[in-house]
């Protein structure tokens, strides 16, 4: 099971991850009536997605 995190700006989410030592390891990638989607590591290597919803999709 991989936790997923709900954030406002994947863009930024991914930039300060990346920045505080994190990496991307699944780039963003779309899912239709849902938003977007991206997963990374933290320093630690611990794997998590991260989610940006599309405002029409409800959520």
């Amino acid at each position: 099971m991989t936790a997923m995190i709900r954030v406002k700006s994947l863009a930024e989410s991914l930039r300060l991850l990346q920045a505080n030592g994190g990496m991307v390891t699944v780039h963003p990638q779309p899912v239709p009536g849902v938003g977007i989607v991206a997963y990374g590591t933290d320093p630690e290597g611990r794997e998590f997605g991260l989610m940006q919803m599309d405002p029409g999709a409800g959520g």
